[in-house]
This record gives structure tokens, sequence and C-alpha cells, in this order.
């Protein structure tokens, strides 16, 4: 038993540290996106290398997980979580599982503080470059909450 709780520590501990903290910030460059107020408190993500500029660098082949601790200004049943990357249009995440249910703790409540977490494979059809990404949080089809980030996509050792 003692074993099994070391481990789940060091785990955790391991899990922790291995977050990156992104720079990122709030959509509004569109009118769909203007006047959402929930807070975006932090976005991390686990399998990236970080240059100066705080932009993930993950490579293709790799597994990486977001993390978003937000605190939502709305109640709500159920929720979509869909991720763009923003070049010339915006593109969705290919192969996205979009029921932010199954990543964060639902019905979601006003002014309680959630988590979604969503772990992806980064695929070798991915293009190598450096892309914005909008990751907005939906209910009943209208934006609850909404950031840009920026991933660069290299190629794997």
């Amino acid at each position: 038993m003692k074993g099994k709780f070391a481990s789940l520590i060091l785990f955790s501990f391991i899990a922790f540290v291995s977050l990156t903290d992104m720079k990122f910030s709030r959509c509004g460059d569109n009118n769909i996106y203007r006047g959402l107020n929930c807070a975006i408190n932090r976005v991390a993500i686990e399998g990236c290398n970080v240059n100066v500029t705080k932009d993930c660098s993950l490579k293709r082949g790799n597994n990486a997980s977001m993390v978003v601790d937000f605190t939502p200004d709305f109640d709500a049943e159920n929720s979509t979580v869909t991720i763009h990357a923003i070049t010339f249009g915006e593109k969705a995440w290919p192969g996205m599982d979009t029921n932010g249910c199954k990543f964060m703790t639902c019905p979601i409540e006003s002014g309680v503080n959630n988590t979604y977490s969503y772990g992806v494979q980064v695929s070798y059809t991915y293009p190598l470059a450096t892309v914005p990404i909008r990751v907005v949080f939906a209910s009943n089809n209208q934006p609850k909450c909404c950031f840009v980030t920026k991933i660069k996509i290299e190629k794997s050792n």
C-alpha cells in the first residue's frame, strides 16, 4: 500500500512539473468573441519545449496535453470545446473530440473553478510551422470562453 501511495505522489509530481505555462491572450478580434467574461487562469501544455517567446514547440509523433484552468461566468449542463489553427482562415484540429464534459467537470457552474485537460498525438502530417490556435468553450452553440496561444510544430528527431 505504501509503495502504491508513493508511486501516485511521484507520478503526480512528475505530471505537475512537466506542464509548461503558456502565454495566451483573450479572443476579441471577432464580434462573436467580444464581451466574453470567462476568466482563463492558466494555460499549460505538457510535452512541449518552450523558447524565449513562450511559444510551445511540439515534435511530430509525440503526445501533448493541454490543461486550461478557468473560472466560468456561466452555468451549463454541457459544453463543447474546439481548437482551430488560425492560418489563412481557421482550420479545426483534426480528429478532436469536442465533447468538453469528457475532459472537465460538468455541469459547469458560474464562479466555480474548472480544469479542462485534453491530450493529442502530434501527427506527422501537421505542417512544420508556428501557428496561433484559438480555443473556444461553448454551450448551446454559443461561445462562452475563448483564448489564443501559439504552438510550433517541429520535425521529430
